[in-house]
């Protein structure tokens, strides 16, 4: 009998420690569950943002594919979008031909007039006329104080290599190369800057020009030289040197 009195004075005991230590761990699993809960939520409202922005991105840009025809216009086109209205509609042109082949890089050129603190590696530096400049790829920076200034090039600069995707242009039994404002001709193994010849036919125009209105007619100005924009038989655009100051 005392034995058995002493086993179930044992399993009373291990109940009554159960009941008391079950209550203290009640709360921390609550308190687990709860931030279990909390985290689902958090998680479930960044998915939720996300998704809200990318909607909104994806609406803004189905919004200006259809004002836009279904693309989305570079800056280059978009200047081009804006020189077909203005332009005026010519058929072929006697005594100039030009190339087809346009330059689709003038997007990541500089802006003329910009400064930069060093010029790009690789660049070549030339002196003319009591003056030097730092030539790379068809750009030409100036020394400006601590900094470079992107300028147009000096006319009677030579230099050896032509510039990668430049543009040209046959006009009266001479050849004109052409690259971001600057026209070249060739002399001997060397290519040296001239001034922009009357009736050539350039590609693009370099960022920096200005728009001006002169007797009802838009003219685009860069660098003293004044283009005009028509539209050639195929329907493109392309821009011609009326006249210099």
């Amino acid at each position: 009998m005392k034995r058995y009195q002493l086993i179930s004075i044992f399993i009373i005991g291990l109940l009554c420690c159960a009941l008391v230590s079950a209550p203290a761990a009640l709360p921390q699993e609550r308190k687990e569950k709860k931030s279990k809960v909390t985290m689902k939520s958090s998680h479930s409202k960044s998915k939720v943002s996300k998704n809200s922005k990318s909607i909104k991105s994806n609406k803004s840009k189905s919004s200006y594919k259809r004002k836009n025809n279904g693309h989305i216009h570079s800056k280059q086109s978009v200047k081009k979008k804006h020189a077909r209205k203005s332009a005026r509609v010519k058929g072929h042109k006697k005594n100039v031909s030009y190339s087809k082949k346009r330059n689709k890089h003038y997007n990541k050129r500089p802006k003329y007039g910009s400064s930069v603190h060093s010029v790009p590696k690789g660049s070549k530096l030339h002196r003319h006329n009591g003056h030097r400049y730092h030539y790379h790829n068809g750009i030409y920076y100036r020394p400006h104080g601590h900094s470079f200034s992107i300028c147009a090039a000096p006319i009677g600069l030579r230099i050896r290599y032509l510039p990668r995707n430049h543009f040209y242009c046959d006009l009266h039994n001479h050849r004109y190369y052409y690259y971001y404002g600057t026209f070249y001709i060739r002399m001997g193994n060397y290519y040296e800057t001239v001034e922009a010849p009357i009736g050539a036919v350039v590609d693009e125009l370099p960022d920096g020009y200005r728009k001006v209105r002169i007797d009802g007619e838009v003219y685009y100005k860069f660098s003293g030289v004044y283009y005009q924009a028509f539209i050639d038989e195929d329907g493109e655009v392309w821009y011609e040197v009326v006249w210099y100051d």
